[in-house]
């Protein structure tokens, strides 16, 4: 920590989180210095949206299908209506497995449930409620989908199909965060007679995959965490010796840096106009550099009697030298 730069001091920091509905809770965090509201509860509630690990549906198989839009004999829903249903079903894999499976037979009429799938001992259904299908007595259905681990939302065509060749899969757009809905308060709380202090109030729902309490752990674990990497890192850049630049008045040590650095330019990189530019390159002078030459070296009278260059031309050249402070 810098020594002239204290850490601004926060007040003691209070955190409550509850339920409110089943699968929906509230969490509160205060007293924030004014402004700090935003600037935490948005990096909560991005993470909570998009960056927590959970579970989701990636691949289906039903009977001998090999894309969704094929009918399914005895089945009342289109086979694309199967497989939305389908990727509605969360699942929780109760082991270390990257991937499991579930298996559902049926032959009956009547409506046809995700808690109808056979049960696994290494995988539960949180919603066995999830409708799927409705049968009229003629099918016989046989579904099989994968669940797997993951973050983020994964795009069909993104999936590695080399480890998965089964023709008979039908691949299908992943949202594996187990938080299903976040919303974000920032109101204002008292800290003794200040009434300007900042209130975090988060409300969010989950899919009952994963225990809240680890959601909202690994939230703080993964801000600190990548806070951490980022203050290591600035840290490691200032031990190199790097300093800011001082921005002072221009002076005649600034004026000699830039035109050093303008005459690295070439002339096509100028405002030189197209015409006088290709008579100077017929001439081999194809850089400010080599232009700079003529001046600095007192040729600018070998300059001015290259073929094509006119009055104007020379006009041109010398307004073109004196910005440049050649001459």
């Amino acid at each position: 920590m810098s020594a002239t730069l204290p850490l601004t001091v926060f007040p003691p920091i209070k955190t409550r989180l509850e339920p409110t509905a089943t699968n929906s809770y509230r969490l509160e965090i205060e007293p924030l210095i004014p402004g700090f509201g935003q600037t935490f509860g948005n990096s909560i509630r991005r993470i909570l949206l998009s960056s927590i690990p959970g579970f989701g549906v990636t691949a289906v198989r039903i009977n001998d299908l090999t894309h969704e839009f094929q009918p399914v004999k005895g089945v009342k829903e289109d086979a694309i209506d199967v497989v939305l249903n389908l990727k509605l079903i969360r699942g929780k894999i109760l082991t270390n497995d990257q991937k499991a499976t579930l298996v559902l037979k049926a032959s009956k009429s009547g409506k046809i449930y995700a808690k109808d799938f056979k049960k696994e001992a290494k995988i539960e259904i949180s919603n066995p409620d999830q409708y799927i299908c409705e049968l009229d007595g003629t099918a016989d259905l046989e579904i099989e989908i994968d669940i797997e681990r993951g973050i983020g939302y994964r795009n069909a065509d993104e999936m590695d199909t080399i480890e998965s060749p089964n023709p008979l899969d039908i691949l299908v757009d992943t949202l594996f965060s187990p938080v299903t809905n976040v919303s974000l308060v920032i109101d204002k709380t008292r800290v003794g007679d200040k009434t300007n202090f900042d209130k975090i109030v988060v409300d969010f729902s989950t899919d009952g995959t994963v225990e809240v309490n680890d959601i909202v752990k690994y939230v703080f674990e993964l801000l600190i965490d990548v806070y951490q990497k980022i203050n290591s890192s600035l840290g490691v850049f200032l031990e190199t010796g790097y300093s800011l630049p001082v921005l002072e008045k221009a002076d005649s040590t600034s004026q000699t840096v830039a035109s050093s650095s303008t005459s690295l330019l070439s002339l096509s990189d100028t405002d030189l106009s197209k015409r006088l530019i290709q008579i100077l390159k017929k001439n081999d002078v194809s850089s400010v550099s080599d232009l700079q030459k003529f001046y600095t070296d007192g040729k600018t009278t070998d300059l001015y009697e290259f073929v094509g260059i006119s009055e104007k031309y020379v006009t041109e050249l010398k307004a073109f030298a004196a910005t440049n402070s050649w001459e």
